[in-house]
């Protein structure tokens, strides 16, 4: 029997129609998946395609988890049975395969949609792709140009996105070794010179096209600007190449139409999936992974898409590469028991019933675990709790807490004293408190071993030095306990956030391990770790 309420609630299928692909992005968990690689067996992809419409009527098959689905012979196979059943079809393809045969057969179909993984606008970035066959960016670029023009060459109704990758104000992950796992655009001003490279390249295609198709871009244009009215007055579309954001999250979209159902979009680049092999592989010796999972109940628009990976496992998010939310396998349990079994209803309704929506949802870090030949080790790892950075917060730049606001460190010197500058919006006399919660591995659980108060004067900035008595080589908890308010209430602002006190500055006041003082020929700089020191506790384990 149909449950119509999780019928009426999904919003894309999915089918990998090949876990493989000929590129090797470091951005990408494809090189570390642990399942075995391969096509999706015939039967299964085509079980899927012909269930699609009972399923999810008018809702979308895109054929990608993982993977290049044109490595998939059969691939277009399974778009015409898609056209023969009224199911439309998402591809993201990095275009590398598209040869103008292949591009002659696409573009004969009417229900394809395709994501096209421009990515990396500078020859820099583009050496992350880890592809040989092509020279440069300026090669790849003028391969999707092509792919642009061969849609009004062949007079298809195609649509077509252009993903271009931009970095994130708010990296996802929090690094010792830096702010990210790795770093797209180390200059601002590389990025926006591929930027700029981009734009006038398909601003002078989108002219060419104009003038070579006149009729069919005016009929497009107009087209498009009637059906994508609402998205238009909101600017989440837009007609010039300056007039598109920076960037924005996936859910937040916003494109620059640079011709009839052609769009490009800036694409928040941050951590793409949480998998261990894949954090292991770029996070340098010495450190640990920590995730902060989100435990509390909360729902997701990314569950709401229902697929198979390519060895048949059922899936519900593009983040669960592994296929590890447990709903079963489409070789041992029928595709509509799955659609609309007990398992897929519990996480729809709680992300926090699956382990990978808890990672996903969380905070995920990396900390060094080598001791430092310094007096102060800053406290930089912020977990729930806390709001996102300010840069001017009080002309210092600072984060808000939320009330109760927990931060991670790992003692890397001997800890006599945490050091907060903050500033209070409560009387003085107000008592706030700090909780330090040592880490157990072989219990995986946060063991309270120092509480302390503290005050601070309303509206001024202070520095408190508050007395703490940490261990050595051991992974931590921090929480900052104090009232809130909500600017809106108190001062009549649009704010709505519910604050606690803003703090600019956390840190440990100490002295280096004391017998590291003769293992130390040259001096490093204050605060940098001492090469090859260091016995953690953690190895390299993924915590959580």
């Amino acid at each position: 029997m149909l449950d119509r309420d999780l019928q009426a609630k999904t919003t894309l299928l999915m089918l990998e129609v090949t876990s493989h692909c000929n590129m090797h992005c470091t951005f990408c968990p494809s090189d570390d998946l642990v399942r075995r690689k391969g096509h999706v067996s015939d039967e299964q992809a085509v079980q899927l395609i012909r269930a699609a419409h009972e399923l999810a009527p008018g809702i979308p098959i895109m054929f990608n988890v993982l993977g290049e689905p044109f490595l998939n012979k059969k691939l277009f196979d399974y778009i015409a049975l898609c056209e023969e059943c009224g199911v439309n079809v998402a591809l993201i393809t990095n275009i590398t395969l598209l040869t103008e045969e292949r591009l002659q057969k696409l573009y004969r179909f009417s229900n394809v949609h395709m994501n096209m993984s421009l990515h990396t606008p500078t020859d820099k970035a583009f050496a992350e792709r880890g592809y040989k066959k092509i020279s440069g960016f300026r090669e790849y670029m003028e391969m999707v140009c092509n792919t642009v023009e061969a849609k009004f060459r062949h007079r298809s109704k195609a649509g077509l996105e252009i993903y271009l990758a931009s970095e994130l104000t708010e990296n996802l992950m929090q690094n010792d070794n830096g702010s990210r796992l790795w770093t797209m655009f180390e200059d601002p001003k590389e990025y926006e010179a591929g930027w700029n490279l981009v734009a006038e390249r398909f601003t002078e295609l989108s002219a060419r096209i104009e003038r070579e198709y006149p009729e069919a871009f005016a009929q497009g244009m107009e087209e498009a600007r009637r059906d994508l009215a609402p998205q238009i007055a909101a600017r989440e579309i837009v007609f010039r190449a300056e007039e598109l954001p920076e960037w924005k999250l996936e859910n937040q979209c916003s494109g620059w139409m640079c011709a009839p159902g052609v769009i490009i979009r800036r694409k928040g680049f941050g951590m793409w999936a949480y998998h261990e092999k894949f954090v292991q592989r770029h996070a340098q010796p010495g450190r640990f992974v920590f995730h902060e999972e989100r435990s509390e109940p909360f729902t997701c628009g990314g569950a709401l898409t229902f697929g198979i990976l390519s060895n048949g496992t059922y899936t519900l998010c593009c983040q669960d590469v592994e296929g590890e939310m447990d709903i079963g396998n489409i070789a041992t349990l029928d595709i509509r028991e799955a659609f609309h079994s007990r398992r897929r209803a519990e996480i729809i309704e709680n992300c926090a019933t699956s382990r990978i929506c808890r990672r996903c949802a969380g905070n995920t870090m990396i900390l060094d675990t080598r001791p430092i030949q310094s007096e102060k080790q800053a406290i930089d790892k912020f977990g729930f709790g806390w709001h996102i950075h300010e840069a001017h917060l009080f002309a210092k730049g600072g984060r808000w807490t939320g009330g109760s606001a927990k931060s991670y460190f790992y003692t890397r010197m001997d800890a006599e004293s945490l050091a907060i500058e903050f500033r209070s919006p409560f009387p003085s006399d107000t008592a706030f408190r700090v909780l330090a919660s040592a880490y157990d591995p072989a219990t995986k659980k946060f063991t309270l071993e120092e509480s302390a108060e503290f005050y601070g004067r309303r509206d001024r900035m202070v520095r408190e030095e508050i007395p703490l008595n940490l261990r050595r080589n051991t992974f931590y908890r921090l929480t900052l306990l104090s009232p809130t308010f909500v600017p809106k209430q108190l001062y009549g602002s649009g704010d709505e956030r519910r604050l606690g006190l803003a703090v600019t500055s956390l840190e440990l006041a100490g002295k280096p391990f004391e017998e590291l003082s003769n293992k130390v020929a040259a001096q490093p700089a204050p605060g940098a770790a001492i090469p090859g020191e260091g016995l953690s506790a953690y190895q390299f384990p993924i915590l959580s």
